[in-house]
Formats: C-alpha cells, structure tokens, sequence
C-alpha cells in the first residue's frame, strides 16, 4: 500500500467531512423539529425522552423563526414544558430571528405568570426585539403594544423602568406606543408606576402627539387628564 503524504491526508479526511456534512445536518435538523413539536403540542414525557438522547436539543430551533424551545414553550401556552426546559438550564434569553426573546413572547401573549417566572430564574428585562423595521423593543413596549396589561404589570413589580427607551431608528417610551395603540388600560399603568408624560421622541413628539397622529381621540384626551401635551 503506498505511503501517503500529509497533503494527501489531509485531502481524504476533507473529503470525508463534506460526504458527511449533509446527513449531520439533516440529522441535526430533524431532531430540531421533533423537539420543537412536542414543545408545541405540551408532550413533557417525548421531550424528556428526545433530551435524554440529545441533551443539546435543550436549545433547539425552529427552522423558519428560529425561534428555541424555550419560546415556543411561551407561545404554545405550555407552562409544564417552560417549566422543565429551565430547570434543565436552557437558554432564556436566546432570540428569534428578529431578536425577540421568550420573555418578549410572553409579554405579547398576556402571560404573567410566565414573565414572572422568566424574570425569576434571570431573563433579561431589557432585551432588545427588532420591530418597526429600524426599531428595536423591549418586552414592556411589547406589552404596551399588545396592550397586555398583566404582563406589563409584572414586569414592572420587577423593577423595570417604565420609562425604558426603543433603540435604533427612534426612541420611544412604552407610554409612546400604547398612546399609539389606544390602550388606555396600559396608559394608567404606566402613569401610576412614575410614566413621564411628555418624553420626546426623536422627532420631538410627546406620547398625546402619537395618539393625535393616530386618531385616538379618547386616549389623547385621557393623556391630557394625566397632564400630557402636544
């Protein structure tokens, strides 16, 4: 048998991962899917079983959203599944294709009871969603946004400050976007929690100027009650 060189070697052993890359993946991708199925239809005893044989599947992801198992945990509504992926230390702060987290999810879907166990076991507050295009949001403007009462409530008990900014393209409050939305439950949230009523955005307009440009007039003349101007 003839004596190969090094560069020889080196050529056979590359070959041989490009041959194998294709069913890595697709192996990869299918245990990906099966996971994030299970999660989805709340199976606790077929995700025990697939992270039993593939413990990295803790932080597996859908294939279009990219979205983890710990968000679509929070989407589906399955409290059991959330509660068994963080005890097995999964990421909670992992993002989807845009950067929203579980915790964003949770925020847009009304679930405090899921906020405030994110929040307890050190989901990140302040992580920052991209929306609007060039805006990028946290789980507060989430909830102003939804109008998910609860939800901003609990992460407000958190501490999270209800006058935290939007980055990128503008920066707005929470209080910004639910003037917008119309959500006047939120509204008197956040101005019972310390709102700051006449924060500009970029473009100098106060929270009663987005309502106005929005046509809200019931949540303009409630912001003006709460001492909001033009």
């Amino acid at each position: 048998m003839p004596k190969l060189s090094a560069r020889q070697w080196m050529l056979i052993i590359g070959i041989f991962l490009l041959l194998m890359a294709p069913p890595l993946a697709w192996k990869r991708y299918r245990g990906s899917a099966r996971m994030i199925r299970a999660v989805r239809a709340g199976d606790t005893a077929r995700v025990e079983k697939l992270l039993m044989a593939r413990p990295e599947l803790l932080n597996a992801r859908d294939d279009r959203h990219r979205a983890g198992a710990v968000q679509w945990a929070v989407v589906a509504n399955q409290p059991a599944i959330l509660e068994l992926l963080i005890e097995r230390g999964a990421d909670l702060d992992a993002g989807d294709r845009h950067g929203m987290t579980a915790l964003h999810s949770a925020a847009i879907f009304n679930r405090a009871d899921m906020v405030r166990r994110l929040l307890a076991r050190g989901a990140d507050p302040y992580a920052m969603g991209l929306g609007y295009g060039a805006i990028r949001l946290t789980p507060l403007h989430k909830a102003a946004e939804a109008g998910s009462l609860e939800a901003a409530a609990a992460l407000l008990d958190d501490g999270v400050d209800v006058n935290v900014l939007t980055e990128g393209a503008n920066r707005v409050t929470p209080l910004h976007i639910a003037a917008a939305r119309g959500h006047q439950g939120i509204i008197r949230l956040l101005a019972e929690r310390g709102a700051r009523m006449n924060l500009r955005d970029v473009t100098g307009a106060t929270p009663l100027r987005w309502a106005m440009r929005m046509e809200k007039d019931d949540t303009a003349a409630l912001l003006r009650l709460l001492g909001g101007r033009e």
